[in-house]
């Protein structure tokens, strides 16, 4: 099997040469990244963010927890310096958290732990309120800051180094508010940088209260002079009436709203009553005039501050117009009443009134393109339905499509006609109808009569799966590589870089093996070829790498004869070639082949003989050796190495035994797409991707 690594790829470029070369090396100086941190610098930071119910005085931090209105939650930031203790310190270690400021069930809080020269750790905690209404918001105040206080006044029982310190040496401090803002620097309140080692670890917490700002706002309308029972959500009116329109409103949140502006958007046929609109609140217990009324229609006014279960209301009186209508029937007329405190959405209520303007009218053609509807039939072909509307005089002539693609434009009689497009793209398809209107020809179309489609073309995608690693046995492993193609891509051949100096592998194949000549650490990685539309191409990834270990073990002598393979020379002569394993102070003295046709026995130094057979027959072949085994002389033999051979006068000479497919090199058109795939890998840092080996039975 050893033999079935040795075939080289000599025909590869000088480039890819060089490519694998600087590959091995890139890839063995990235290190691994921890899934909490993002890569910087030298110094390696560990840490999470997680968060506590405090008003219900959980003492377990999670990753979320549920919060009701106005309970607090604590959230803590931890971390700690990695390295080694008395070696290398992080320095200007500062924190920081952000709080979301928008209200939602879902609140995300991140915290933030950046050094000059280490890592940034960047992690959430998720804390759930109770309403959509609801947000979070920072307590002041809270920010505080657990450390080793013990370790930085130089007491030596909390100087553990790997171990953690005592609970008695921690020291928990209030740090700045400016923690939830810019960050505050640790390095000001511990004294000094941050050691490495578990005797450092530290944490910062702040808490959040839920909050919520609500406001409940209703809208009424009433008759003059119906009193206090009259207010209702909906009345029936006629021109030339008048109308009282009233805004209650009532702050049934846990915080004061500031700045509540109230405001009417005064519909169509109204007209505002001069000097009717007042404002009733704790200001105004009996009702006051508002100043400045047209505000009230014009964006609104400031009607002040309200504070937890304060309320207020705005009333005014309107004119029902006449003779400005544009038919008869009835006119359905929504009032809306909005109230908007300081940052927050507004908040709005209706009324309605049915105007019923009496009369008599003709009416008007209707006609109108109201919708297109597109179907996929296939994957290019479509069907296309249009909606219509044609009365009052307004009757349908024709249908007309236009693809968009730059074909004719389909005339028909029928609502729905079928198109089948011949290339990809994104076309814009109207539909336009042709109406007789009192003998006059309309064409119209809409905005709804208008749709885009898109026909896309599949890409072909290939990639690297995994890479499955078994160890054979001593030093040597089989690598299994497993990846996908599809739309026009197939995989072709696998490519195996064993990072020891040996040669790259490719082999049809995805199932091969290797050994390891010497102790170390190497890290192998395999690429998938693959046919893409007729062109050569090849992919790696993180998953198609991994790192090997082999280890300095006690060396054994190991001397066997591991095959012997004949190949047809000319005639009945025959090529005889003895594969041996020589390791650990075991070395190849000489071989004897018996030809196994009573010729004499052939003693020689060379594992490549021939030998003419004079006769047809059937003789089996056999091949000993001997090895030099720490100065001691040892005969090594096998069932491998006897091979038998028929002479027929008549037939060809047969040889019995199994062949062997050994991989081949690359495609001289493959070999810089596999040299590219193994450089994507290295450009990605997806260095010593480990996998766990399993020992094959």
């Amino acid at each position: 099997m050893i033999n079935l690594f040795r075939k080289n790829i000599k025909n590869l470029s000088k480039a890819l040469r060089v490519s694998l070369g600087l590959l091995l090396v890139a890839t063995l100086a990235t290190p691994m990244i921890a899934s909490t941190s993002t890569l910087a610098n030298t110094i390696p930071m560990e840490g999470d963010v997680s968060v506590r119910n405090a008003s219900r005085n959980d003492q377990q931090y999670v990753k979320s927890v549920d919060i009701a209105l106005d309970e607090i939650a604590q959230v803590q930031l931890w971390h700690h310096n990695m390295k080694a203790p008395d070696t290398e310190v992080a320095t200007n270690t500062v924190v920081r958290f952000e709080v979301p400021d928008a209200a939602g069930t879902t609140q995300t809080i991140r915290g933030i732990s950046k050094s000059d020269n280490g890592n940034t750790i960047s992690d959430t905690a998720t804390v759930k309120l109770s309403t959509e209404r609801a947000r979070v918001e920072y307590v002041p105040g809270t920010a505080k800051f657990k450390y080793n206080k013990g370790a930085a006044d130089g007491k030596a029982e909390c100087i553990t180094g790997y171990d953690y310190p005592a609970e008695s040496c921690f020291a928990t401090i209030s740090i700045p508010d400016e923690v939830v803002n810019g960050g505050v620097n640790l390095d000001k309140y511990r004294g000094g940088p941050l050691e490495g080692c578990n005797a450092y670890h530290e944490s910062v917490t702040i808490q959040v209260r839920s909050i919520v700002e609500v406001v409940q706002i209703n809208k009424y309308v009433r008759e003059i002079g119906s009193g206090a029972d009259g207010w209702v959500r909906t009345m029936d009116v006629v021109p030339g009436q008048k109308v009282e329109y009233l805004i209650t409103f009532k702050n049934v949140g846990n915080k004061t709203l500031n700045n509540i502006v109230v405001a009417d958007n005064l519909p169509l046929y109204h007209e505002y009553v001069d000097n009717t609109a007042m404002l009733q609140n704790s200001k105004f217990p009996s009702g006051g005039a508002i100043k400045n009324d047209d505000d009230l229609f014009n964006g609104g006014f400031n009607s002040g501050d309200y504070a937890p279960g304060a309320r207020g209301s705005v009333w005014f009186t309107a004119l029902i117009k006449e003779n400005v209508y544009e038919r008869c029937g009835v006119y359905q007329i929504r009032n809306v009443g909005f109230v908007n405190p300081d940052e927050i959405d507004p908040y709005y209520s209706t009324a309605e009134v049915n105007i019923n303007n009496e009369c008599e009218e003709v009416p008007d053609p209707v006609y109108s393109c109201e919708q297109l509807t597109v179907a996929r039939l296939s994957e290019d072909t479509f069907k296309f339905t249009v909606k219509a509307t044609a009365k009052d005089g307004a009757t349908i002539s024709n249908y007309r499509i236009n693809p968009g693609d730059g074909s004719d434009v389909i005339v028909s009689e029928n609502n729905m006609t079928e198109h089948t497009y011949v290339a990809p793209g994104t076309y814009t398809v109207e539909a336009k109808v042709r109406f007789d209107v009192n003998g006059e020809t309309k064409t119209v179309t809409s905005n709804d009569c208008k749709k885009k489609i898109t026909i896309e073309k599949e890409e072909p995608y290939y990639s690297c799966d995994e890479m499955l690693v078994t160890l054979v046995k001593d030093n040597t492993y089989e690598f299994t590589v497993n990846g996908s193609a599809g739309n026009g891509a197939t995989i072709t051949e696998y490519g195996f870089e064993f990072g020891d100096g040996s040669d790259v592998l490719i082999s049809e194949d995805n199932t091969v093996e290797h050994t390891f000549n010497a102790p170390g650490t190497y890290t192998v990685m395999a690429a998938v070829v693959v046919d893409v539309n007729g062109e050569i191409d090849a992919v790696s990834s993180v998953e198609c790498t991994a790192e090997i270990t082999v280890d300095e073990e006690e060396k054994q002598p190991i001397y066997t004869c591991d095959d012997l393979t004949v190949k047809l020379v000319k005639d009945r002569t025959f090529k005889f070639t003895t594969d041996t394993t020589a390791r650990n102070g075991a070395t190849v003295k000489d071989y004897t082949y018996d030809f196994g046709d009573g010729s004499d026995e052939l003693l020689t130094d060379k594992n490549m003989v021939e030998h003419t057979y004079k006769k047809a027959g059937t003789y089996t072949a056999t091949a000993i050796v001997r090895f030099d085994v720490n100065a001691e002389v040892k005969t090594a033999g096998s069932e491998n190495c006897k091979v038998k051979i028929t002479i027929s006068d008549t037939e060809e000479p047969q040889v019995e035994g199994e062949t062997t497919t050994k991989p081949t090199t690359l495609p001289s058109t493959g070999a810089g797409s596999i040299a590219g795939a193994f450089a994507a890998i290295t450009a990605a840092g997806a260095a010593g991707h480990s996998l766990i080996t399993r020992r094959r039975k």
